[in-house]
């Protein structure tokens, strides 16, 4: 997409727009604000786009009223003294050559317009700057503060919850609404238990399971993963964390040609039950199997927006067959797989570790587009309740209590 506005770094730079100039023709017509030090173009669509008057916005509900059949029709005026700066007030006036007036403030138009270059105030961390997970007590629950660790962390903890699914689950609810899948609304699982619902999952047995997100078979990626340990296993069992964020950053400053092929190739994550690796479905072996295959095939292992990481898709339990391109070119296919082999050795460094031991009375919220989660294998048996919970409806209420800097996560 083509970049109309000049990037800024702070909005708080700018002062007084001193004066209005208008420059280019048709539909490239533009504004060029000017301040004492830099100025900023705006083309005359966006500024009709933006509109605010009751007759363009809606502002009971926050929405526009445009369908935008004829936007660069409106989006005309006849000369500069159409034009009006009013510097005291800093009111930008403008009349269209419909006859519409439009009235906007310098601020929300610098607001609007340029897009935050800063990074977000989230923290980084790995073993030796991460000793202990966030944990905020059940009892007098702060919503604020635990959306704050959380922002911040990407993972934080409950303590002194009941040990039951029930206490558990109305916790959740009242975070976020749940995320439910084909795996269920909310579950309560163990190895030793026979559930007719239990989907084919590496996560119902005792074995390890690495370090991966959950989900990188859906489009709409579950967003914050819940695990209650009800009971703990007899040995083992411990819950390894990765910042998936930090380790993407120092992956991009060390391999920024193997970080673009992971930021830019979309990969293929499937989940299967009673099918081939291709696909194909095959006859069960009893009528009770649900056959299942779900896929995501537009995403990157590492999403990014504008320049910052937004999302880590690393799953290598639920990578698809990787095509071969059709002309038979395989520098890509090599390409891919030495940038995911290099990735997941950074993922893997020990100093990027952190274990914990999940005991009752504990629930862990683990940012799944950021934190990537293992298990270690375990004897005995164990018990478990969880849920996923809806990372947008989360940041939706998240936000109206979060510190301003926090606004664009």
């Amino acid at each position: 997409m083509k970049k109309w506005l000049k990037p800024i770094s702070q909005i708080r730079q700018f002062h007084k727009v001193v004066s209005v100039q208008l420059l280019g023709e048709d539909k490239s017509a533009y504004l060029q604000l000017k301040f004492s030090l830099d100025s900023i173009k705006i083309p005359l669509v966006w500024l009709r786009d933006h509109c605010r008057s009751d007759k363009c916005y809606n502002w009971k509900t926050n929405q526009r009223k445009s369908q935008t059949l004829d936007l660069f029709k409106k989006a005309q005026i006849k000369n500069s003294d159409s034009i009006r700066l009013d510097i005291d007030n800093q009111i930008l006036n403008i009349k269209w050559k419909d006859g519409h007036q439009s009235a906007f403030k310098t601020q929300d138009l610098l607001r609007w317009a340029i897009q935050p270059t800063d990074s977000l105030p989230v923290i980084f961390w790995n073993n030796s700057t991460l000793r202990k997970i966030p944990t905020i007590p059940f009892a007098n629950f702060d919503f604020s503060k635990f959306c704050l660790s959380f922002a911040k962390y990407g993972v934080v903890c409950v303590d002194g919850v009941d040990q039951c699914p029930e206490v558990t689950k109305k916790l959740c609810e009242d975070i976020a609404p749940v995320h439910n899948t084909f795996f269920g609304y909310f579950w309560t699982f163990g190895v030793d238990e026979v559930e007719k619902d239990k989907r084919e999952d590496t996560a119902y047995g005792r074995d390890a399971i690495g370090l991966h997100t959950d989900g990188t078979y859906f489009d709409q990626t579950p967003g914050i993963q819940v695990f209650h340990c009800l009971k703990p296993a007899d040995e083992g069992g411990d819950t390894l964390l990765v910042d998936g964020f930090a380790v993407a950053e120092s992956f991009k400053q060390v391999f920024p040609a193997y970080f673009n092929i992971l930021s830019t190739t979309p990969i293929e994550h499937h989940y299967l039950e009673g099918a081939d690796c291709d696909g194909t479905f095959t006859q069960p072996t009893k009528k009770e199997v649900i056959q299942l295959f779900t896929r995501s095939m537009c995403h990157p292992i590492i999403r990014v927006h504008q320049g910052r990481i937004i999302q880590v898709r690393f799953n290598p339990y639920d990578r698809a067959p990787l095509p071969i391109p059709a002309d038979q070119d395989i520098t890509a296919v090599v390409g891919f797989y030495e940038a995911y082999e290099a990735f997941s050795k950074f993922v893997h460094r020990p100093e990027n570790v952190i274990k914990t031991s999940l005991q009752p009375g504990t629930v862990i919220f683990i940012d799944n587009y950021r934190v990537l989660h293992a298990r270690t294998a375990f004897r005995g048996s164990r018990k478990l309740c969880g849920c996923y919970l809806s990372r947008d409806n989360f940041l939706a209420k998240a936000r109206t209590v979060l510190p301003e800097a926090f606004k664009h996560i």
